[in-house]
């Protein structure tokens, strides 16, 4: 099995600590919005990129379920799968991410 940091999914990835300058513009996202991730999980260096990116995709479905129906985006859905079992001590939970593409430029279709 191998082990991926956040930095192999993500180039450039950096955990920044409480009051540390961002080192270029970027996206910012607290620590304290992936409440199950903690700053070890996180680490640039020895943190765990699976859980990076789960918590990511988990607290977009949660922000996107809680969303009265009439406001969520047409063109951008967040589903999650009913959890599967994998064995007696493991399940496996998928979601899924679909976006409607403009053909002209293979970026996000405008919502109107």
């Amino acid at each position: 099995m191998a082990f991926i940091t956040p930095t192999q999914l993500f180039t450039g990835y950096q955990l920044l600590g409480s009051g540390e300058a961002a080192p270029a513009e970027g996206v910012f996202v607290p620590l304290t919005s992936l409440t199950n991730l903690t700053a070890g999980e996180a680490n640039t260096s020895t943190g765990d990129a699976r859980k990076v990116l789960f918590e990511l995709c988990r607290t977009a479905f949660n922000a996107y379920a809680a969303m009265d129906a009439a406001a969520r985006p047409s063109r951008m859905t967040i589903t999650r799968a009913t959890p599967t079992g994998v064995d007696a001590s493991k399940v496996r939970q998928g979601y899924t991410i679909t976006f409607d593409l403009d053909v002209s430029n293979a970026d996000v279709a405008a919502e109107s």
